[in-house]
């Protein structure tokens, strides 16, 4: 059953089934969504996680309208696309792209021109709810990257959305302006309205989403809560210490995982590497070497989804064999193509000499049928016998 044959649900805010997005280029067709089915709860963040060109950006402009699906169904808070604009007009907010403010206008005029500004208490409490009170007569010209995001996300604020959806909401901020964004979108779910993102960032996903799909290639392989698919992203430590045996002794005491690894030891399952040295330093045990690890989005992906194993190489010698036998065979099945066409032929030609025969036989009999109704017979020299007398022709 499609999402347009089944009744509205007040659970989910986005429901897809089936959904495929293809682009055609120089070097054919590209899916840049396959038959996605996507099921996005109406209350906290669900973020699309996935690496470049996972077809996260693509899955935003089929629900908004923007770009027309090759095949599937979607639902927004239960109104089927493309009939979101005209039917949920001021319930669905969205952050995508970048927003055409004019930069020698303050940010509260910005927002006072905006289509769904209706009054100036209605700006000033978006302003406030984005933190942007204090600069909002501020030119936008003037705002770092992060202050522009979040007048962004107060422009989208302005009707009340039921859903809010952002495309990469922390992209290219640095790490004040991002985690400005990041407690923003917290603060706005947090208010019951139902927020769906995209990132390429493990640790922001990890942060943000209560619920989390992870793509690749324009398909799900990991879908679910984010606490089971991504997990808490707790870090490997690797480290050395002078007394190998007693520092492990120490950190098992403590509670950590630790093993040794040959002069070294591994601490597994670190939320905080400090916590290890800290805890070290309080037996007077001190690391002169450390490193640390933790997952990756590629690491993910390919946990979530393993590649298939690569077929072994063949030699270059091997290469070689195969190649000639190829050839070998490609003059083998030509001999044996011509060899048929010659039975063939030989075949057609003596069918046709047996019918040729036939022909004639049959015209030697029903001349003979002929003459031995008038009382003569025909002989093979061509003569005619009347009862037991011959004569010639």
């Amino acid at each position: 059953m499609s999402p347009d044959d089944r009744p509205p649900s007040v659970a989910a805010a986005v429901e897809t089934l089936g959904l495929r997005k293809t682009y055609s280029g120089v070097r054919g067709r590209t899916i840049a969504v396959d038959r996605l089915d996507l099921l996005v709860p109406a209350r906290g963040v669900h973020v699309l996680l996935g690496p470049a060109k996972a077809g996260k950006s693509t899955v935003l402009r089929l629900l908004l309208g923007l770009a027309r699906a090759d095949g599937g169904a979607a639902r927004l808070l239960g109104v089927a696309v493309p009939d979101v604009g005209r039917e949920l007009a001021g319930r669905v907010g969205a952050v995508v792209g970048e927003p055409g403010f004019l930069d020698r206008l303050t940010g509260r005029r910005n927002l006072l021109m905006h289509p769904a500004a209706t009054s100036a208490e209605q700006v000033d409490l978006a302003l406030r709810r984005t933190g942007l009170a204090d600069a909002a007569l501020d030119a936008v010209g003037t705002y770092p990257p992060g202050d522009r995001r979040r007048l962004a996300f107060a422009a989208a604020l302005l009707a009340g959305p039921d859903l809010l959806i952002a495309d990469d909401p922390t992209r290219g901020l640095d790490s004040t302006g991002a985690r400005q964004v990041r407690t923003l979108v917290r603060k706005i779910a947090d208010r019951g309205i139902g927020v769906l993102l995209t990132t390429d960032d493990l640790v922001e996903a990890q942060q943000l989403a209560d619920t989390v799909t992870v793509l690749a290639g324009g398909r799900v392989v990991g879908d679910g809560p984010a606490t089971d698919v991504i997990g808490d992203l707790a870090t490997t430590v690797r480290l050395r210490v002078d007394d190998g045996d007693r520092a492990v002794a120490e950190l098992r005491a403590a509670k950590f995982r630790a093993d040794r690894d040959g002069d070294a030891i591994l601490v597994d399952g670190v939320e905080e590497p400090a916590d290890v040295t800290r805890a070290l330093a309080r037996k007077k045990l001190y690391v002169t070497e450390m490193s640390t690890r933790r997952e990756s989005l590629d690491s993910l992906v390919r946990r979530l989804a393993p590649e298939p194993e690569p077929a072994e190489q063949p030699s270059p010698r091997r290469q070689r064999r195969a190649a000639f036998e190829a050839k070998v065979a490609e003059k083998q099945a030509a001999y044996d193509a011509r060899a048929a066409a010659r039975e063939k032929a030989a075949a057609a030609k003596e069918a046709a000499r047996q019918d040729r025969a036939e022909t004639a036989l049959l015209g030697r009999r029903r001349a003979a049928e002929t003459a031995g109704g008038s009382g003569v017979t025909p002989t093979r020299d061509g003569r005619t016998k009347n009862g037991t007398t011959e004569e010639s022709a």
